[in-house]
């Protein structure tokens, strides 16, 4: 995928595995290449092409210019084209493969977090969302493209032509909650299965009972979405306290909660 930094990763290429750089003919999302092995057609729609940072905000089509300042082929991209436009139907050998009925129509489809703002029902200027899952991505609907210099804040093309979406990330919010439950709570497991809950509907009752501030527990499992400096902190809790009333498992879960939420 070329996804979030696709000028570093074609210049790696470039430099370090020239010889199928120069014999690449197109280079493009894994979501492209599986509509191209079910119809043959290859494309590529804006919300997705956006992440590349290649793609001009306006036009919503590929920016060859920002390819050529750095030295790199513009012509091994795929078409852009909006989501929903008919891609071609599934090929009879697709259909072997799949199991999916030969002529199924394949339409070009669109990022996650933009699809599901068109779900939601996010489809006009200032209108915002949260969606949460093993990332939290926090979106606010411009009318027009302005970008943030200091880089703090990624713009994207929403599905909507003619919409960008300033998006911010919080990473790991929901793989740290499961690999808290996973790695420390098979008594929890057992109880819930017991009561026939949840897991994470116990651990959210424990939680409950844990002040606001955790006890001044702070985890730290990466740094914010800041493409000028992007680094991860190593995955801690920190002010841990050695009072068990205190520093619990009911609290390192609530702090979690509370980090996502922050």
């Amino acid at each position: 995928t070329l996804a979030l930094s696709a000028i570093p990763r074609l210049l790696w290429l470039a430099h370090h595995r020239s010889d199928i750089y120069r014999q690449a003919s197109t280079i493009t999302m894994i979501s492209d290449w599986l509509a191209y092995m079910l119809s043959g057609e290859l494309a590529v729609d804006p919300s997705n092409a956006g992440t590349t940072g290649l793609l001009d905000l306006t036009t919503r089509d590929w920016k060859p210019a920002l390819l050529d300042m750095a030295g790199l082929r513009a012509d091994i991209l795929s078409p852009v084209k909006e989501t929903g436009t008919l891609l071609g139907v599934v090929s009879s050998q697709a259909a072997e493969l799949c199991g999916l009925k030969a002529g199924t129509p394949v339409v070009v489809g669109g990022g996650d977090v933009q699809l599901g703002c068109l779900g939601l029902g996010v489809v006009r200027p200032a209108q915002t969302a949260v969606l949460g899952g093993t990332f939290w991505q926090q979106v606010v609907n411009l009318a027009a493209p302005v970008t943030d210099p200091e880089m703090n804040v990624r713009v994207n093309p929403h599905v909507i032509p003619g919409m960008v979406q300033a998006e911010s990330i919080s990473f790991f919010t929901g793989l740290t909650m499961r690999w808290f439950r996973d790695a420390f709570c098979a008594e929890e497991k057992l109880i819930a299965e017991r009561l026939g809950i949840d897991t994470y509907t116990l651990l959210e009752e424990m939680a409950s009972r844990v002040p606001p501030g955790s006890w001044g527990v702070m985890p730290i499992f990466s740094d914010r979405m800041r493409f000028k400096t992007w680094y991860h902190a190593a995955p801690s809790f920190i002010n841990l306290s050695i009072d068990p009333d205190k520093c619990n498992k009911a609290t390192l879960f609530r702090a979690l909660e509370e980090n996502a939420a922050i």
